[in-house]
């Protein structure tokens, strides 16, 4: 099973070029949806868990977003 979906995720690596020049407009998108997700959870009552994953996506998106820049810190 694990070795299926490796084989997968490579065949689906090998497209990921053909997004390359939109990433700055999926990194919108996403920054956008992070924010209407924490306006969302300062007015709406949500439960616990939500609240847990709301915060724990984005401080991965963040790592994410960011990680170009704490790599060339790092490196140089």
């Amino acid at each position: 099973m694990v070795v299926v979906s490796l084989g997968l995720g490579g065949f689906a690596l090998s497209y990921v070029s053909v997004l390359a020049p939109y990433q700055r407009y999926i990194q919108f998108v996403t920054i956008g949806l992070l924010m209407w997700a924490h306006y969302r959870m300062d007015k709406q009552v949500m439960k616990r868990s939500t609240i847990i994953f709301i915060w724990t996506a984005t401080v991965a998106v963040m790592l994410f977003l960011l990680s170009p820049l704490i790599t060339r810190l790092l490196l140089y």
